[in-house]
């Protein structure tokens, strides 16, 4: 598998390819670091945590991990 940059990680999570970011690597702290450094709104920023947060947990589960 290649190795993507977390921008291109990013990319996709933002524009709603979650499975693909997450399933090439994107991890949680990628996504903590960028709404800090681009200084989203606190409850968007939550939200959006949360949100990869049941993401990988439910693509974990599909691996069965």
């Amino acid at each position: 598998m290649a190795g993507y940059s977390t921008k291109q990680l990013l990319d996709w999570y933002l524009q709603g390819y979650h499975e693909i970011a997450i399933s090439h690597g994107l991890t949680l702290s990628m996504l903590e670091d960028y709404l800090h450094e681009h200084e989203y709104e606190r409850d968007l920023s939550y939200r959006m945590i949360k949100t990869l947060e049941r993401e990988l947990r439910s693509m974990n589960k599909d691996k069965g991990l």
